[in-house]
């Protein structure tokens, strides 16, 4: 697959003159939104257990520039300051790349949107929790149990998040009765978290997201983002199963 321009080319970069900048910079810059979301996140499970007040300004700021939408403006204006102000590029040169990097993303958002509304519209059929069902009453190992289900969860509604939280409302009972040890249980979990990732396919906005950045064709995009999926789910449960034999 060759390079998309999206992720830009040797004439995009005649608009930032000068040195190029360090890797400490672009360093910064990558893991700035990661660190505002963690944050937040943070901040708000530490709310949650009663260890930093409900109401603290401090917190509450946190949250406020770890929200997702404003880190990525804060990342935003912030490279603009130091990839541009800062080394005095003109203002107009860094108008131009803004524009041309929201027209490359607009149309992405756009398609990743409606393969997320496809995945909520397959939800709201009930198709994943009748298979999932379906799987529960088969009465298979309980490890291969939470992989297969979360599997049939993922590939027949889209979202990973629903796959794992809907595997885990239905088996929680049966963990909870099977008498594990702390390590099978999270092993149980993690199976879930394979299982999830198998064969991101048209249902899923991600799918449309790494396919709109690479600029690939549906049918490159299966062939290359559904296949690797499925071998990272695969691989993960076949560790995950290794260990639990073991423990």
């Amino acid at each position: 697959v060759p390079i998309p321009n999206v992720l830009g080319s040797k004439e995009s970069g005649r608009e930032l003159p000068g040195k190029e900048p360090g890797f400490a910079t672009v360093l910064f810059i990558l893991m700035l939104p990661i660190l505002l979301i963690t944050g937040n996140t943070v901040t708000s499970t530490l709310q949650s257990a009663g260890i930093i007040p409900e109401h603290a300004a401090w917190a509450s700021a946190l949250k406020f520039f770890g929200e997702t939408a404003v880190a990525l403006f804060v990342t935003a204006l912030v490279a603009s300051i130091i990839l541009g102000y800062v080394r005095k590029v003109p203002w107009k040169n860094i108008d131009k790349i803004n524009d041309a990097g929201f027209k490359s993303v607009a149309a992405i958002v756009m398609v990743a949107g409606a393969g997320g509304m496809f995945g909520s519209v397959l939800r709201e059929t009930g198709i994943g929790t009748a298979l999932a069902n379906t799987l529960a009453d088969l009465g298979i190992p309980l490890l291969l149990a939470a992989y297969l289900i979360s599997l049939a969860l993922r590939v027949a509604q889209g979202s990973a998040t629903v796959a794992i939280q809907t595997t885990a409302a239905l088996l929680a009972a049966t963990v909870a009765g099977a008498g594990l040890n702390d390590i099978q249980t999270a092993l149980v979990v993690v199976a879930m978290g394979a299982g999830s990732f198998f064969a991101s396919h048209v249902n899923d906005s991600g799918f449309w997201l790494v396919g709109g950045f690479l600029q690939v064709d549906t049918k490159t995009n299966l062939k290359m983002w559904t296949t690797f999926t499925s071998v990272i789910s695969l691989v993960s449960f076949g560790f995950c199963t290794l260990v639990y034999v073991i423990v």
